[in-house]
């Protein structure tokens, strides 16, 4: 009985043993334990009060999860399902160092963590701007400047139509100019010819194109030849790398590009007016968008992405509100203008509250320093935190349509009813 009783107990334990060997070998795999997992934490933007960080984990575990510490504290709690994860975190403090890293858990035990990821946010800019105003013209018709272009704080260009001034108040002009200690007027003529300047470009101090059809050298303005597939049509906008690589759109959907040598013209699908054009470097690649859109009804709304291999409409989600400007950088979202104020971020077109004007132009340097103004003289700055609205902007009654920004001015561009206007804003502090 004894004997029978130690057989069989040998056998249980024989059992329990095999039975513990078969689990340990499948609890072995490394995507069940995680043990010796690889975490990599980089940052992939900050502005002033958010920051974006990239997870990758090199082998993805069953039922693990992810914590983000900043400091000391947990910001970010939530199963992994990814290899390859951003994180978002915000309500940050502008100009501000934080600490971040990255812990693999399951069953609430850490499996492993990332190295620590090092963080400065943007600093805000100043809304403080000293205001000041210079009118032209008005002597024998409506004046208006309709674009701006800064070069430096000595060297600004603004173009559109003056009609007269008091030593030559029948001679039309076009452009002026800011050389620092005042403003020169300019009368630039096309085959002996007068047209109102819609545009001007600058890409340096010797390099501006008024648009594209006048090209300033530094010494002379030259007149460049017309070809045949532009003939007929105005320019409302430009952007460009240089003069020998941008892109000229306007009346009837018209776009073109020019390589410094020939203009190439593209099918935009639209015969809507292009009213303005922005570009910049994202992820790796030159993206330039355009808006099309006017204030008049059953006109086409697009928002148009341009490369020399084609032209294609971004908006496939139904905006319908007028897209009158667009505007953004490498890291920013982006921007567009019109009914309101519109931001592309997360993945999805979003209201931005400022007060309902219908805005003509947005324009920045950073996502801590944007520029927006529309009708009935509205201006507002973003200085990455938050928006402020100038209630005391020194013009009135006329309308405000184009800008030009740089860290520490702003050019304010458009009328006052009756003559042609540069509100120019320095930044006191």
């Amino acid at each position: 009985m004894v004997r029978e009783i130690a057989n069989k107990t040998k056998l249980f334990i024989l059992v329990a043993i095999a039975l513990i060997f078969l689990t340990c070998e499948h609890d072995k795999t490394p995507l069940q334990t995680g043990a010796g997992t690889k975490l990599t934490l980089s940052l992939e933007d900050v502005t002033c009060t958010e920051a974006w960080l990239r997870l990758t984990v090199d082998e993805l575990p069953v039922q693990a999860g992810i914590r983000l510490l900043r400091n000391d504290s947990i910001v970010y709690n939530e199963p992994l399902t990814s290899g390859d994860t951003l994180l978002y975190d915000s309500g940050l403090l502008p100009n501000a160092g934080y600490r971040y890293r990255a812990l693999l858990t399951k069953n609430g035990k850490e499996l492993s963590q990332s190295p620590v990821v090092s963080v400065q946010t943007m600093d805000t800019t100043s809304h403080e701007l000293q205001w000041e105003v210079f009118t032209f013209g008005g002597y024998s018709g409506d004046s208006y400047l309709l674009d701006a272009a800064i070069v430096n704080d000595n060297n600004i260009w603004a173009a559109g139509k003056i009609d007269g001034d008091s030593l030559n108040p029948r001679m039309d002009y076009n452009a002026v100019h800011w050389n620092g200690q005042q403003w020169e007027l300019k009368r630039l003529l096309y085959g002996g010819n007068f047209w109102t300047i819609r545009t001007v470009y600058a890409f340096s101090e010797n390099d501006i194109t008024f648009a594209s059809f006048i090209h300033w050298d530094g010494t002379h303005f030259v007149q460049m030849p017309i070809p045949e597939v532009l003939m007929g049509w105005g320019s409302n906008t430009i952007w460009g790398t240089s003069s020998r690589d941008y892109y000229m759109a306007g009346d009837f959907g018209t776009i073109a590009h020019y390589n410094g040598t020939t203009w190439q013209k593209l099918e935009s699908g639209t015969e809507t007016p292009i009213v303005d054009m922005w570009g910049s470097r994202r992820n790796g690649k030159t993206v330039i968008l355009a808006a099309v859109s006017t204030k008049e009804p059953y006109a086409d709304i697009k928002l148009l992405s341009i490369s020399p291999g084609g032209v294609h409409d971004t908006l496939q989600n139904g905006l319908t509100q007028i897209v009158y400007s667009v505007w953004f950088n490498e890291n920013s979202p982006i921007y567009i203008a019109g009914d309101g104020l519109r931001e592309f971020k997360k993945g999805r077109w979003q209201e931005v509250p400022i007060p309902p004007y219908f805005t003509h132009k947005i324009r920045g340097t950073a996502i801590n320093n944007i520029f927006v103004l529309g009708a009935f003289d509205f201006v507002a700055h973003f200085n990455g935190m938050n928006w402020h609205y100038y209630t005391d902007f020194p013009l009135s009654y006329g309308a405000l349509v184009g800008v030009a920004v740089t860290e520490n001015l702003v050019v304010i561009v458009g009328d006052d009813g009756r003559r042609a206007a540069v509100v120019v804003g320095r930044r006191v502090r």
